[in-house]
């Protein structure tokens, strides 16, 4: 832990432990809690009796510790009762497929059971679901950043913003719809080989960069189609940038009719329908702005107020 780092730490406030493979997060968990430390994956003890020690004597109020990082084990049992521990996880119920992430679940459960944390926080409302009807003291809260809205994109570029490497984004079905509408090219980064492949095989009009960022804005339109684990921030920091955003299995918008019909596909592996949403969106996209305006602003209350309750 550098000199910075702890002087986060302070008499009744609340840090957050974030470890780098969450770190697409950490804008939004200091815009909800304010100071983070990106978490390493190795420390020296000395580092770590530190913090401890440190936490310890100032009197933090509040620790809360993110997905899953060795070093909570080499921290959490040490930290007085007088600091309240909570833990938040990022990954929707659906990835428990995965085992490494089963497993985070795996050890937040056993920090509860053995009376080391006193409150789970989560964003994916399924998960939300089934941790509170088992008996354990969940809370589902919104993440969201700092708003700032700006007017509808104007260019005549799409993008490809998920990973092609990761099985549960659609992101070959994504390429494949391109070949049924009419589009003047796509931003992507390729990071399989296969990716490189396919757009040479099918024609693809395909801008290839290496920059995230430049990736994401920009566009007309953002295909961010995918299975489980679609980022909400991602999704929210598209359309605050002008950029209507289609997606896959996602509730954002089940509290607002139009949104849903026009940026959530039925199915996320549907070839035909991505390709029919892409013309859809293309066409109404000032009047999707026009309502995801209205959606932020109730979105951002609500978000407010499931952090003040997890707090």
């Amino acid at each position: 832990m550098t000199e910075k780092e702890l002087n986060k730490i302070v008499q009744n406030g609340t840090l957050v432990l974030l470890p780098y493979s969450s770190r697409n997060w950490l804008k939004s968990f200091e815009f909800m809690f304010g100071e983070c430390i990106l978490v390493e994956d190795k420390y020296e003890e000395n580092y770590l009796r530190e913090f401890n020690k440190k936490v310890n004597d100032v009197g933090l109020k509040s620790l809360i510790v993110v997905d899953y990082n060795d070093t909570y084990r080499d921290i959490i049992p040490f930290i007085s009762t007088k600091t309240t521990i909570k833990w938040l996880m990022t990954y929707s119920i659906a990835s428990l497929t995965n085992g490494a992430i089963m497993n985070v679940l795996r050890n937040l459960l056993e920090f509860y059971d053995r009376d080391l944390i006193s409150e789970i926080g989560c964003f994916d409302k399924s998960l939300y679901s089934s941790l509170k009807k088992a008996g354990y003291p969940i809370f589902h809260l919104l993440p969201d950043f700092e708003y700032s809205q700006k007017a509808l994109c104007n260019s005549s570029d799409m993008a490809i913003i998920s990973d092609d490497y990761n099985p549960n984004h659609s992101y070959y079905n994504m390429l494949s719809a391109l070949k049924l509408v009419d589009y003047n090219q796509i931003k992507l980064i390729a990071n399989m080989p296969a990716t490189k492949k396919f757009i040479i095989d099918f024609g693809i009009k395909a801008k290839e960069l290496s920059d995230f960022n430049e990736l994401k804005n920009g566009n007309m339109l953002n295909l961010y189609v995918n299975f489980t684990n679609t980022e909400i921030c991602l999704v929210l920091e598209s359309l605050d940038n002008g950029i209507p955003c289609l997606v896959g299995n996602t509730d954002l918008f089940d509290n607002n009719a139009y949104l849903k019909e026009k940026l959530v596909l039925n199915s996320d592996d549907d070839v035909s329908e991505i390709a029919f949403k892409i013309n859809d969106v293309l066409k109404n996209r000032e009047k999707i702005l026009d309502e995801y305006i209205k959606f932020r602003k109730k979105y951002i209350e609500q978000s407010k107020q499931t952090v003040m309750k997890f707090l």
